[in-house]
């Protein structure tokens, strides 16, 4: 076979594995959890768990990458379980959120960490109108210390105004929690949500205090918004009420409507 004859062929077999859908671009790898080099930020309990980072945090970010297009010019949430579980949409269009495009780049088992090592490939690159942070209950799985979480965020905020200096940040305090299966003290989760509410002074950050929306009046998860673990939102009343509360925020922030 000739070169040019070679190359032809070579040029139609690309061509026919890119329309098949066999070669895809894919997301780059996350470092091992083992590597605390690797990630940037502080505290050596705030990396994704090793079945995350090689598992489903591998899946998501391949699809996250994979609707990049669509995924441009919209409202991005970043941060773990309890915005994922909300769901994405690939074109952005969320029942919670009407008129607005929700680009959902949260992921189950994510840390402040693991947000901070993925924040530009999985979210600024996609020319956010505004990014909605909710990050730091993991952590707190894994017995992080509250100025370390807090110092991870205030990175997060700190790289996202690197980035695009005037777009606003909505940060989300730490919902309330009652687990079993992942037991915390009270007080960690109190002490972060309250270093949390001190990043308020930060350029473009508007809080929005969670916590006191669900608890309930015994000052622990209010159940109407739980699921039974008493840890992640359910789809029927908590994340409607989600909504409730931060549609008013993007209102305020006159964040534009599709």
């Amino acid at each position: 076979m000739s070169n040019k004859t070679l190359i032809k062929w070579s040029a139609v077999c690309l061509a026919t594995v890119v329309m098949s859908g066999i070669l895809h671009a894919e997301a780059t790898p996350m470092p091992s959890p083992s590597d605390g080099s690797a990630w940037p930020g502080v505290g050596s309990h705030s990396i994704p768990p090793p079945a995350g980072v090689n598992g489903w945090f591998k899946d998501n970010r391949n699809w996250f990458d994979s609707i990049k297009g669509s995924s441009q010019d919209g409202i991005v949430f970043v941060g773990d379980s309890l915005f994922g579980n909300m769901g994405a949409n690939p074109e952005g269009k969320s029942s919670y959120y009407p008129g607005y495009k929700i680009v959902n780049r949260a992921i189950g088992g994510d840390t402040t960490r693991g947000v901070l090592w993925r924040l530009q490939e999985d979210a600024l690159s996609l020319n956010p109108k505004a990014l909605v942070i909710l990050v730091g209950s993991n952590d707190l799985s894994a017995h992080a210390k509250a100025e370390e979480v807090i110092a991870n965020i205030k990175s997060i905020i700190g790289k996202s105004a690197e980035v695009k200096p005037e777009m606003p940040i909505v940060l989300c305090t730490i919902t309330p929690r009652k687990s079993p299966v992942a037991p915390i003290d009270k007080q960690w989760l109190l002490d972060v949500n309250q270093g949390i509410r001190g990043l308020s002074s930060e350029k473009n950050v508007t809080i929005v205090d969670l916590y006191p929306v669900f608890v309930g009046a015994d000052d622990e998860p209010n159940p109407e918004y739980f699921e039974k673990d008493l840890l992640h939102m359910n789809k029927a009343k908590g994340y409607p009420k989600l909504a409730e509360v931060l549609t008013p925020v993007f209102e305020k922030l006159n964040l534009p409507k599709n």
